[in-house]
């Protein structure tokens, strides 16, 4: 038995092909080139090879063996996987509304000390620069031979002793240099006192 259309399959080639209204000639509706024969079957052998024919319309008018028609059997069978594909598909539209959206939440990690665990112990940090420095003049405050009148210059140094903090360092020099040189500014000789001077009192323990 050879390979025939259904009726219904014909029906469907004579939706896409159109007839000459002049001469008669069946035309492609998708090229509109010429079909010679007056042959339904010939006409959906054209479609079927027709690179501008949709791939859902030649599934449709794909022969089958035998002068019979397709059975219930045979359609059912080729519709089952799209009924199927088309429940799933409605099943979890329905049923994504309901799952509820869960965005995990991960906690923040505790930033390392820079550094590291193994320098958390004591640092002396010791600073000292030509600005951190303050002039005072000589009094002779203890009894002793007069000196000619005369002056010193001073150096501030700067001891500092801590931990290393989370950005990785012990102090900050800008703070040591702005403090030091509020101190620098207000020293003078108001402030010293010769260390062998009478009001200088130490006491030997």
């Amino acid at each position: 038995m050879g390979k025939e259309l259904s009726a219904d399959q014909k029906a469907i080639v004579k939706m896409y092909v159109t007839r000459d209204a002049g001469d008669g000639n069946i035309k492609c509706c998708y090229c509109a080139k010429e079909i010679t024969s007056r042959n339904v079957d010939r006409w959906a052998s054209h479609l079927r090879g027709c690179v501008k024919t949709p791939d859902d319309i030649k599934a449709q008018i794909q022969p089958f063996r035998g002068a019979a028609s397709p059975t219930n059997s045979n359609t059912t069978a080729r519709a089952a996987p799209q009924t199927v594909k088309t429940d799933v598909a409605t099943n979890v539209a329905a049923a994504a509304p309901s799952v509820p959206a869960t965005i995990p939440v991960v906690a923040p990690v505790p930033t390392p000390n820079p550094m590291g665990t193994g320098y958390n112990e004591v640092f002396k940090v010791h600073v000292s620069k030509d600005y951190m420095k303050f002039n005072a003049a000589h009094f002779i405050a203890y009894k002793g031979f007069r000196e000619k009148l005369h002056g010193h210059n001073y150096r501030l140094a700067v001891t500092i002793t801590g931990q290393v903090g989370p950005d990785g360092y012990v102090v900050d020099f800008g703070e040591i240099k702005k403090i030091s040189r509020v101190i620098c500014k207000d020293l003078n000789e108001s402030f010293l006192v010769p260390m062998n001077s009478d009001a200088l009192k130490v006491e030997k323990r």
